[in-house]
């Protein structure tokens, strides 16, 4: 157990079979730290907002002076707007051919809802 802990937190990874109250259970690392991706300042931002989503000083204080501010802002943005989907999808309704209008590219091109069968 305490090695599946450990390698879950090396590799900051929910692995299965991970209890519900084990998920995300890892520190924030800051983006500047050794090891950390491309993808390092949305996943600092997320791991910020599960920690405590109430300290919103803390959640958009610029981490330091080697983060740049506008991608700093353009990642907020950017999660602003994953969380703002997550809220419209649950509050609409379901998807269904009487409800969702068909979205075409052209004449050749439909796009369809994933919620309906194949035509």
């Amino acid at each position: 157990q305490q090695q599946q802990q450990h390698q879950q937190l090396a590799s900051r990874q929910n692995l299965p079979g991970t209890p519900a109250d084990s998920l995300w259970r890892w520190p924030p690392r800051h983006p500047s730290d050794p090891g950390a991706g491309p993808l390092a300042i949305p996943e600092y931002i997320q791991d910020l907002i599960r920690k405590d989503s109430s300290d919103i000083e803390r959640i958009y204080e610029l981490p330091s002076a080697e983060v740049d501010s506008l991608v700093w802002q353009y990642e907020h943005l950017r999660q602003f707007v994953i969380e703002f989907n997550l809220l419209l999808v649950a509050l609409g309704d379901d998807c269904m051919p009487e409800t969702c209008p068909k979205m075409t590219a052209s004449n050749e091109w439909q796009y369809l809802c994933a919620a309906h069968r194949k035509p």
